[in-house]
């Protein structure tokens, strides 16, 4: 019964630091978001989405991706993936190119999958 008691404290310690690591408001380092804004490219990417230039988002989308080197840059850059998605997901209900750029995204997330 001893060792039992042990490994039901071990486990719920793991659970108490598992959640409370996943407990970050944003879930996402300011940092990572920091570092993904500062990306060769980022703004471009961003400002093409402002635009409306969702192919030359893309494209620079895929720059980015191809000059990616590091897990920190590909973390970075996965972040920077996701908010280009949701700003283009806003306008992919009524603008048929948003929402074509919004496939493309998730199949560069997806690995073409």
């Amino acid at each position: 019964m001893n060792k039992l008691t042990q490994y039901v404290g071990l486990i719920l310690i793991g659970f108490s630091m598992g959640f409370g690591a996943g407990c970050n408001k944003s879930g996402v380092d300011l940092k990572v978001i920091e570092g993904a804004s500062n990306l060769p490219g980022a703004t471009n990417v961003m400002a093409s989405i402002e635009k409306k230039d969702y192919d030359g988002a893309m494209a620079g989308l895929m720059k980015i991706k191809m000059g990616v080197t590091t897990t920190e840059q590909d973390v970075q850059f996965k972040v920077l993936a996701r908010m280009a998605r949701d700003k283009i997901n806003e306008a992919a209900s009524t603008d048929p190119k948003a929402a074509e750029a919004v496939a493309t995204l998730r199949a560069m997330a997806t690995g073409g999958r």
